[in-house]
């Protein structure tokens, strides 16, 4: 009735390649809402993001299996996670707007960062979280990524970092309560 099982549903779905077998999606999702929600009591007392755990499984019980449940018509290239590690630097404007290859949630990083400001203007979140994490990942980038602003701002905008700061790291029951905890 919370609507919280929606919730992490959305959550999963904008993790998830857009090829994904139907089927794969299902076993993810009651994986998320039987196992890691239900069976920890409900609502509030799961001690990890349901969603990403769901993801997680997935990742390891489907790793041969991502053959997509029908034909797309698609241009395939490396994501900008691998552009990067391969030495590379993808466009930080594609990247900002979402012109880039991977699951709808890890890709527009403007349309993830509207949404977070939506959470923090309606105080659903607060800033600790997302704006700690985000800033660690851009501290270490920038200082073990030859110490280049570009590839620091790459790394956050490219993969799920945004969505995982604004929407799972802020989830109540998995997330400090006090300010200094969060940060």
């Amino acid at each position: 009735g919370d609507f919280s099982a929606a919730v992490t549903g959305l959550l999963l779905a904008l993790n998830l390649p857009a090829n994904i077998p139907l089927w794969q999606c299902v076993i993810g999702a009651l994986f998320a809402i039987v196992v890691v929600k239900c069976l920890f009591v409900g609502i509030g007392c799961n001690p990890v993001n349901p969603a990403i755990t769901a993801r997680v499984f997935m990742l390891v019980a489907f790793a041969n299996l991502a053959k997509p449940a029908f034909p797309l018509d698609a241009t395939s290239s490396a994501t900008p996670l691998v552009e990067l590690a391969e030495g590379g630097t993808p466009s930080l404007i594609n990247l900002f707007l979402g012109n880039i290859g991977g699951a709808l949630g890890e890709t527009s990083a403007l349309a993830l960062l509207i949404g977070g400001a939506y959470l923090l203007v309606r105080r659903v979140i607060t800033w600790h979280i997302p704006v700690a994490t985000i800033l660690t990942v851009f501290i270490l980038s920038f200082l073990l990524d030859g110490f280049s602003f570009i590839n620091a701002l790459s790394w956050v905008l490219s993969g799920c970092l945004i969505i995982g700061a604004f929407f799972m790291a802020t989830d109540y029951s998995t997330s400090p309560h006090t300010s200094l905890g969060k940060i």
